[in-house]
């Protein structure tokens, strides 16, 4: 069988050295162009089956991995927000509450968030209903008290292939369904969350701009927490992923 020639690609991969979040993509991506499975590209993030020999083999491959940047790179962005997230129930209170704060409602999302095994921070890729996603890489404490979280985020044209890639070379963490009602008050999202198997939460998320300070921030949730009536004994530290995986720890001991 023919080796697969990895220097071909070492280069490629030297501008993304410095997105160190996004380190289980670049593996993902290693990964497929080894594939002893016969592959080629259709268009960006396409990938079907074909018959691959001789000298088309290279060309192929370094269409795949074209592709791979295209999808995966592309569209990167660097971000931090403050976040709070609290057990809650009273949605018709949090929407007067938004309400009175002249907040805009934005609709309402149905998301699977496919959670993986990551050595650092936090890897998701979140399904939407017409079949695309964003794969979000993040790194924040658990804590209860409003905490930064930087993360990096891509889109994603085509979620079921970039779901089996990734379940394949990094394994499945959790899985976490829910309806989201998101409104903006300012700078923030209020998200209302109807969490299967785990109840309704309400969350909010200041995204920082620029050279935003984060204190500035947290004030800002810290007072929206008080118009909102929610208790420091809701308040949560742990992400939707850790309570599911919790959850079935007690289920299944």
């Amino acid at each position: 069988m023919q080796k697969w020639d990895r220097s071909l690609h070492i280069g490629g991969w030297a501008r993304f050295r410095n997105l160190p979040l996004l380190a289980p993509i670049r593996h993902v991506a290693f990964c497929c162009r080894r594939q002893h499975e016969k592959l080629r590209v259709k268009s960006a993030g396409a990938f079907l089956p074909a018959k691959i020999v001789g000298k088309s083999r290279k060309k192929t491959y370094n269409n795949l991995h074209k592709s791979i940047i295209e999808d995966f790179f592309e569209q990167v962005a660097r971000m931090r927000n403050i976040e709070i997230k609290a057990v809650y129930s009273d949605f018709d209170r949090a929407r007067a509450a938004i309400r009175a704060e002249g907040g805009r409602f934005q609709g309402i999302m149905h998301q699977r968030d496919v959670y993986f095994n990551t050595r650092h921070g936090r890897l998701k890729l979140r399904c939407f209903e017409n079949g695309t996603a964003e794969l979000i890489a993040y790194l924040r404490p658990d804590e209860r008290a409003a905490r930064a979280s930087d993360y990096e985020l891509t889109r994603v044209a085509e979620a079921d292939s970039l779901e089996r890639l990734l379940a394949i070379s990094l394994g499945v963490r959790a899985v976490v369904e829910k309806k989201r009602e998101l409104h903006l008050i300012g700078p923030v999202r209020v998200h209302l969350d109807e969490v299967a198997h785990l109840g309704t939460f309400l969350e909010f998320e200041y995204v920082l701009r620029g050279g935003e300070e984060a204190s500035g921030a947290a004030a800002e949730l810290e007072r929206l927490k008080q118009v909102f009536g929610i208790n420091e004994a809701d308040l949560l530290a742990h992400s939707y992923s850790d309570m599911m995986i919790l959850r079935d720890e007690k289920t299944n001991p």
